[in-house]
């Protein structure tokens, strides 16, 4: 396996409603392009209900080789909730004469030039054109998706090719950021930084690495966590700075039906060599179902008394077993909720360093067991406490106890091999050592506890972190 190139990706900006991100598509990011969009229900609301969606696209050939590009080759995916199939482009005349029979002509015309320089002329004459794609060739032109008829716009959208897997856009619903540098690539720095290769020259044991953040602040019944927002970006932020591709979905965009399009989206995306951590950080909830306790996730209509139902929460167990369905090589989840116990009935990881025994003295590592583990498939459960006890935040921490004690033993903290890596037996311990004691400062009592969700309870492998560049 060849180490991936690094990859730069512009800052995602916001330009008067105008949404420009740039994605890269292929195996080897051989199409890197420029999208310039508006979220769908942004047109439909100045246009008063058309179902045309523009977009300015600059599409790039980064690889040596020569690529076919065509226009109706572009796929649209509005996600599951929306439409079944892909969305394949209409041509800018049939765009065009859609919009003069509906009488939104001249309202796309005005909207679309009111936005950036390269809507001041016709949009419908400069559609981008087909042909061969030489290396390190660009070309630009607009490409028309047609939404269909009496299927809702949901805020979920990806943009990828007929042959190529699509990559999932910012709308007003879902923000999505990509890394200055792929997380395999700081594997590699990391990894020769202790001069590892002369003792064992392997390739990255993963590919990419994908996070889902998930939170609720602004609860409309229960008690407001103002401190959720501060959470999700300071998670957000770490892991951009260790190589992750985020998905972040937050407060009234959070809900039951919006979950479903980047389930499916991770589902289809996330190859088995890839790592995929999802986060959420909210209200938790528990009420007794067939004789047991049964936890919920709290969304942001979840009534004051606890007492939720299918449209205002998720299940804990549901909601861990939609994450096992993944193929990623590495997975974990972590749930910063009340009751968050409740989230699987597993197997304790044994609290044992890596390969054993003691920790190794500083300057004796042992690569080949850190190798070892980050190659074969680790998958956890990190819960902020059991199944009985609250969870935890305050201005000391700068949100959620158990969050800022994961965020600060991942940074290096955990890292009893002083090696630069952090693997996941090696956060846990000296997780709950910490959280334990912060606990008891603030009066309180709180346990974090890991499940081990691999086969029968038992991973081979580790969820492994870099301390950064």
């Amino acid at each position: 396996m060849l180490i991936a190139s690094l990859l730069i990706c512009p800052a995602l900006t916001f330009a008067q409603g105008q949404i420009r991100m740039s994605i890269q598509l292929g195996p080897a990011n051989e199409l890197a392009i420029d999208a310039q969009y508006h979220d769908p229900s942004d047109i439909d609301a100045r246009l008063g209900g058309t179902r045309v969606i523009p977009m300015w696209l600059t599409v790039r050939n980064t690889s040596l080789k020569t690529l076919p590009l065509s226009y109706q080759d572009m796929r649209l995916d509005l996600g599951s909730a929306s439409s079944a199939t892909p969305l394949s482009p209409i041509e800018g005349g049939a765009a065009r004469a859609m919009l003069r029979r509906d009488g939104r002509y001249n309202a796309l015309l005005r909207f679309l030039g009111s936005q950036a320089s390269d809507y001041e002329r016709d949009p419908f004459s400069r559609v981008l054109s087909s042909g061969s794609l030489g290396p390190g060739r660009t070309r630009s032109g607009f490409v028309f998706f047609l939404r269909p008829d009496a299927v809702p716009f949901t805020g979920f959208m990806a943009l990828g090719t007929a042959s190529l897997k699509p990559e999932i856009l910012t709308t007003n619903t879902y923000e999505v950021r990509a890394p200055e540098t792929e997380s395999a690539n700081l594997w590699s720095v990391a990894w020769l930084k202790n001069q590892w290769d002369r003792i064992l020259n392997g390739a990255p044991p993963f590919n990419r690495s994908y996070a889902l953040l998930l939170g609720v602040s602004d609860y409309r019944n229960m008690k407001k966590l103002s401190l959720v927002n501060d959470d999700l970006n300071k998670m957000q932020t770490f892991l951009l700075s260790r190589g992750f591709h985020i998905v972040r979905v937050q407060n009234e965009k959070l809900t039951v039906e919006n979950m479903r399009s980047p389930q499916d989206y991770f589902a289809d995306r996330i190859n088995p060599d890839d790592r995929l951590l999802v986060y959420f950080a909210g209200h938790g909830v528990h009420r007794v179902e067939r004789g047991r306790e049964r936890g919920y996730l709290a969304l942001i209509d979840a009534p004051a008394s606890g007492e939720v139902s299918p449209g205002d929460a998720i299940a804990m167990d549901d909601f861990v077993a939609w994450t096992r369905r993944i193929s990623a090589k590495h997975l974990l989840v972590l749930l910063d909720a009340c009751f968050s116990g409740l989230a699987v009935r597993g197997f304790d990881v044994q609290l044992e360093t890596r390969g054993g025994g003691t920790p190794h003295p500083q300057g004796q590592p042992d690569p080949r067991t850190l190798y070892r583990l980050s190659t074969e498939p680790g998958r956890y459960l990190l819960m902020a406490g059991n199944e009985k006890q609250e969870a935890i935040a305050s201005t000391t921490w700068t949100g959620g106890l158990f969050t800022h004690g994961v965020l600060q033993g991942l940074g290096g903290l955990a890292d009893t091999q002083r090696d630069g890596f952090v693997t996941t037996r090696e956060l846990y311990p000296w997780l709950r050592e910490f959280v334990e004691a912060q606990a008891a400062t603030a009066g309180r009592t709180l346990t974090p506890l890991i499940k081990d969700l691999g086969p029968d309870g038992t991973s081979q492998g580790e969820f492994v972190f870099t301390r950064g560049k």
